[in-house]
């Protein structure tokens, strides 16, 4: 679960930042402008003496509302976030757990996907060039630290590297922010009859 937070955290991250920089406004103030965002994505984790596992897929976030974090390949698995419960489903188990949200309240990674305003009290930033901007964790949330590289002003990737060494990448495209996004597309029903 932990290590799902932080993809989505990543994730969100991400794509707030896509939206076009404006000389006036820095990223942080493009950040805090999200109201929604949608976006196709290609995630490759390097696990430390595990090798390399990549997951396609796509994302939906309407801010302080609810996120969905939808894997297609290479098996089906998503994870719903809501401000009352956190949803999770793996087609391989044909599982389907729920968690009352109190039990994650805590956590300061589910804290800023469903309110990204959240982020410059828990998390310190610094430009590291034109295109790539750091974000380093004030207390110990297992992450050293995620760089948001640009390309055109349109996020490109990201990467992540948790405190074991271990490296997630994300590459989106298609991204869409600000735009309506249907309640049909959080709305899934995965679970196979035996």
């Amino acid at each position: 679960m932990k290590k799902l937070l932080s993809i989505l955290f990543i994730t969100i991250t991400i794509n707030c930042f896509a939206q076009k920089n404006n000389t006036s406004k820095t990223l942080e103030d493009n950040l805090l402008n999200i109201s929604s965002l949608s976006a196709s994505f290609i995630q490759t984790n390097n696990l430390k003496d595990f090798g390399e596992d990549v997951y396609e897929g796509k994302v939906y976030i309407i801010m302080k509302d609810k996120a969905l974090w939808d894997y297609k390949s290479p098996y089906k698995s998503w994870y719903l976030f809501t401000k009352d419960s956190i949803i999770q489903y793996d087609e391989i188990n044909n599982q389907l757990i729920e968690f009352d949200a109190d039990e994650a309240r805590e956590n300061v990674l589910l804290q800023v996907i469903l309110d990204i305003t959240s982020i410059n009290k828990n998390f310190s930033s610094k430009q590291l060039n034109n295109d790539t901007i750091r974000f380093i964790p004030k207390k110990d949330y297992g992450i050293k630290h995620i760089d948001i590289t640009f390309k055109n002003n349109i996020i490109n990737s990201l990467v992540s590297i948790d405190k074991a060494g271990n490296q997630t990448t994300i590459q989106l495209h298609d991204v869409k922010l600000n735009q309506k996004i249907s309640d049909n597309a959080f709305k899934k029903k995965e679970l196979k009859n035996k």
